[in-house]
């Protein structure tokens, strides 16, 4: 989100995924990591990226939306300067994220496309908490309702996919 934020001070600014094929030198897990010496450090990249940012603009106001603690969506005001450097900061952490992210998918689809007959691959996916309310309830029972937690679930085998869903209370 701070990066849509960017993007309208430097709108030839790259996407996510491509500023962070451009910040790691190898497919190694050091670079995506930051513990390569020529890959450790985005700032560079960034300053060559970010073309529009100069003494005069560094102080010009920039917004984007960020998952504040309470796990809302808030809009944050700040300086293009800042921006930048908060650019910075969550690039590191990103780098690290795509490399494992990567890794597990293709094991995942390596799993799923090398499965034995007499095995099967399943994937289990974060857990949902709803809220039941019945469909034609009286007014008195709009402030009554029954929590459920479901737990989703494809099973992969050679003959193919099967979803599961669980609910429990």
């Amino acid at each position: 989100m701070l990066l849509e934020g960017v993007k309208k001070r430097q709108e030839n600014l790259l996407g996510s995924e491509k500023l962070i094929k451009e910040s790691v030198r190898g497919e190694f897990l050091d670079c995506y990591l930051g513990d390569c010496e020529s890959c450790s450090n985005t700032e560079p990249l960034i300053a060559r990226k970010l073309t529009s940012l100069t003494e005069e603009s560094g102080d010009e106001e920039v917004r984007y939306y960020y998952w504040s603690s309470e796990y809302k969506k808030e809009k944050l005001q700040t300086t293009f300067a800042d921006a930048k450097a908060q650019l910075v900061k969550q690039l590191a952490a990103m780098k690290r994220h795509s490399f494992l992210a990567n890794v597990q998918l293709r094991q995942i689809r390596a799993a799923k496309e090398n499965v034995a007959n007499t095995h099967a691959v399943i994937e289990e996916d974060f857990a949902e908490n709803f809220c039941i309310k019945y469909q034609n309830e009286v007014m008195s029972a709009y402030w009554v309702t029954i929590p459920v937690t479901l737990f989703t679930a494809v099973l992969s085998t050679v003959a193919g996919n099967q979803s599961y869903i669980v609910i429990s209370n």
